[in-house]
């Protein structure tokens, strides 16, 4: 059903595009409303408008008998378009004419008489594919004879005006979804110096001059159009006339298409007093008019065909785009392009059997014979095939003590090919690779790291399972007691770790004074604090697979004559509690710190007047003046602010194909530590403000370093793309002169890429090869791809501004050819500059 609507639509599309039925005046439209597009370059029309009509006329004002007016009109016309905006058109009239009197029964004898000739130009323009502007100028000799009484076939006089003419087409050729619908509207001025129009008026030099307005509408159905015409002209410069006291008609009609021919049938109905002519003295009877037109239409000058072809350039195994170049085989007038980063092309080709080449890095070249036969548009994907194979390495990582599926990521050292996930519910991996042996390394937490090697063959499946056995964990136990030390009475409190944030604190049962807790194997430094309680501080070790027991008597912290100070611990931005170190600054007691979950605080001291400190890493510290009294508790809060940070982000990549690098990331000079780029390449880390040096180090690349302007609050991106050791970079798009060294305008963006790789690597060190065709003899060929190769290295020195000793230039001649020297293609190929990293300095 789709496809049959299609159908439908092109049909109703073609006919409507290639034949317009002209107007009266020549010119592209309906019967009377002119159309604002024209009928296209070199298009001739010739037409024949022949109509038959009677009107009641009363012979005066003063004698309202009426009579019947019969009259045949015959138009010849013709037009032709200069350009797609300017047509020329043109025409003669002629009449046949009788009347007779209704009451009387006398008949007058039958007239004939040629009309006035006329001439047109248009001019056509289209803001958009929907809407037309046009402007129709006309003028009138009065080559025409009296045959209708007295009033005459003719103007008598020069006319000359305009018309300002909107199309509205919805099936045009651009829609997305043509319509089968277009309205025209117009509006003119016509300057008529004849004086017979309306005789019974009082005129004046200006009565006969007429605004002429016309609408119309289109309704395409294929070999067939259904239309209807309004037309009117209204007298300018008189009060008297209304407006339906002027000429108004209505014309419906139906029109025609065959191939090169257009058939018009028509009826015109008079609205108002006057009717379909402007002769004056009517009846309020009905005028009409029956029309028909037949118009002959070719192209004088055929234009050549073109047809856009088109479509998207995919890989063959992932489906990936690609941008690759499609050029036109054997036909040199054919501009090559290229496909965009979505992978869709376009090409312009004439009418003719083609073959399309597309090519891409990687890639097997890919030929396509099509034929262009019309301008309706091709349709042609490719998908290329790589060059290098591939193979598929799949399997299960489990746990080897358990059987028990396990997740994570699967790296390949030493290779830029991303991790591969494993599938947490079943614990299978598959990954396509390119042929070749490698590593698989795979590391989990809680397991030992297990490294494989796997050979991957050319379109095989290789199983490889990976056991992990799981790490035995390196732990022991710490329990004991807490007590009054005087009294043995059990206590609650809070056993802490100073310095381990990694470790959780200990809760003391406080109706035992039981704690018990299971460590890492190692030495550490524990606190208990019960309130009213002076703290403790012990060391321990705990041993891996043994129990150590470590009681905790404490003393009661003596009263105090004096009073206290208390509060609370605040960040000053998000109001949570802060575990930080007050200190009493002048000889007090001290330090203590505030409960992490509260953040409060209390201090028991003499009275007295004391200066407290508080302190926490990465908060500003503060200070306050508190007076102490004796038995009262002063309140004393404190917020800390913290210090500001700003948010260093990046990604770093392999230059060749941006697939993402795992790098070190460090910052030489300073105590912060470094940070590594996560699977996708991407780091991020918060750093104080301040101008550093952030460099990326990856094994087997060159180190890069660039300095970065950390701002408070503030997050900078710094993005780094490595190159690899031993890297080999063609430099496609250098051009010189036949046979020559000296390069070419239009190889500069291609050189100015080399400079900007090397500066954003200062320490890179490279070497320029030149390399050529077979043609020419293996000493002459070799001699000039060195002086192209120095040529290249003249250019990044005297114009990059690189140091020379960075770069190294050798020409290798013909003995390294990447394609056959057989083709123009192949040998275009050769024909090549390449740039080789060899080190740093």
């Amino acid at each position: 059903m789709k496809r049959a609507r299609l159908s439908l639509v092109v049909v109703i599309l073609f006919f409507s595009l290639t034949f317009a039925q002209p107007t009266y005046y020549g010119t592209r439209g309906l019967m009377r409303t002119i159309s604002a597009d024209n009928q296209g370059k070199s298009f001739l029309t010739l037409t024949f408008h022949g109509n038959y009509y009677q009107e009641a006329v009363s012979q005066s004002l003063e004698n309202p008998q009426a009579y019947t007016l019969r009259n045949a009109h015959g138009y010849l016309s013709g037009a032709f378009a200069l350009m797609d905006y300017i047509e020329l058109s043109g025409g003669i009239g002629s009449a046949l004419a009788s009347d007779k009197t209704v009451y009387a029964q006398e008949k007058s004898p039958t007239k004939f008489g040629f009309g006035d000739t006329y001439m047109g130009v248009k001019l056509s323009f289209a803001p958009v594919w929907w809407l037309k502007f046009g402007g129709y100028g006309f003028y009138t000799l009065p080559t025409g004879s009296s045959v209708l009484k007295d009033k005459g076939y003719t103007s008598r006089k020069e006319t000359f005006g305009g018309i300002a003419c909107i199309t509205f087409d919805f099936l045009s050729e651009k829609a997305t979804i043509p319509i089968p619908l277009r309205f025209h509207l117009n509006g003119g001025y016509l300057i008529d110096k004849n004086d017979s129009l309306f005789e019974s008026i009082n005129q004046n030099k200006n009565i006969n001059d007429l605004l002429l307005l016309r609408g119309g509408i289109e309704i395409p159905a294929g070999a067939f159009d259904l239309f209807a015409d309004f037309s009117t002209e209204q007298a300018i410069n008189n009060k008297d006339l209304r407006f339906r006291d002027n000429p108004m008609r209505i014309t419906p009609g139906v029109r025609f298409y065959s191939p090169g021919s257009v058939l018009d049938l028509g009826v015109e109905i008079g609205l108002g007093k006057v009717g379909v002519e402007a002769i004056p003295n009517k009846t309020d009877r009905m005028s009409w008019r029956v029309l028909f037109g037949v118009s002959f239409i070719g192209r004088i000058v055929q234009p050549k065909i073109y047809s856009i072809v088109s479509g998207t350039v995919t890989d063959a195994d992932t489906k990936a785009p690609i941008k690759a170049i499609v050029k036109s085989v054997g036909d040199t007038t054919i501009q090559p392009t290229m496909s965009d980063e979505n992978g869709h092309y376009k090409l312009r080709l004439p009418a003719g059997p083609h073959s399309l080449t597309f090519s891409a890095e990687g890639y097997k070249e890919m030929t396509k014979s099509i034929e262009v036969k019309d301008s309706l548009g091709i349709a042609l994907d490719i998908a290329l095939e790589p060059i290098v194979s591939y193979g598929i390495i799949t399997g299960k990582v489990f746990n080897s003590a358990t059987g028990e599926p396990l997740s994570g990521k699967i790296t390949f050292p030493q290779t830029s090919l991303p991790p591969v996930e494993v599938d947490p519910a079943t614990g299978v991996y598959s990954a396509k690779l390119p042929v070749g042996n490698y590593t698989m390394e795979l590391e989990i937490p809680g397991y030992y790291k297990q490294t494989e090697a796997v050979v991957v063959s050319k379109n095989q499946t290789t199983q490889k399972d990976l056991a992990l056995k799981p790490v035995e964990k390196d732990e022991g136990v710490l329990t004991g007691k807490v007590s009054d030390q005087a009294t043995g009475q059990a206590l609650g409190g809070v056993i802490r770790f100073p310095g381990r944030t990694d470790i959780k604190p200990i809760q003391v049962d406080p109706q035992t004074g039981t704690y018990k807790a299971t460590l890492p194997s190692g030495s550490y430094t524990i606190e208990i604090e019960s309130p009213g309680y002076n703290k403790r501080t012990e060391v321990v070790v705990i041993n891996k697979g043994q129990t150590t027991k470590v009681d905790l008597p404490i003393k009661p912290i003596e009263k105090l004559v004096g009073g206290k100070i208390k509060g609370t611990v605040k960040d000053k931005n998000t109001g949570a509690p802060l575990e930080a170190q007050i200190t009493v600054v002048e000889g007090g007691a001290g330090p203590v710190k505030s409960s992490p979950e509260t953040g409060d605080y209390l201090l028991d001291l003499p009275s007295g007047t004391y200066t407290i400190k508080v302190e926490r890493q990465g908060y500003l510290p503060t200070t306050q003046t508190v007076v102490v009294r004796e038995k009262e508790t002063t309140i004393q809060e404190f917020v800390l602010r913290p210090i500001p940070m700003g948010t260093l982000t990046g990604k770093v990549v392999n230059t060749k194909d941006k697939l993402p690098l795992r790098a070190n990331i460090s910052f030489p000079g300073t105590d912060f530590a470094a940070v590594t780029a996560d699977e996708n390449g991407i780091f991020q880390t918060t750093l104080p403000p301040g101008t550093y040096t952030v460099k990326a180090e990856y094994p087997e690349f060159v180190t890069q370093a660039f300095p970065v302007v950390i701002e408070d609050g503030k997050t900078t991106v710094q993005n780094f793309e490595l190159i690899r050791m031993g890297e080999k970079i063609t430099l496609r798009g250098i051009y010189f002169d036949f046979n020559k060294a000296t390069i070419k305008p239009e190889s500069y963006p291609t050189l100015n890429e080399a400079v900007k790789i090397l500066k954003d690597n200062p320490r890179l060190r490279v070497r320029i090869e030149g390399h050529t065709d077979s043609v020419g003899s293996d000493e002459y060929n070799l001699k000039l791809s060195q002086a192209r190769a120095d040529a290249v290295k003249n250019y990044l020195v005297k114009q990059g501004g690189i140091d020379p000793g960075r770069i190294e230039s050798l020409g290798k001649g013909e003995k390294e050819p990447i394609a056959s020297n057989d083709t123009e293609d192949g040998r275009a190929l050769n024909r090549r500059i390449e740039f080789i990293v060899i080190g740093e300095q």
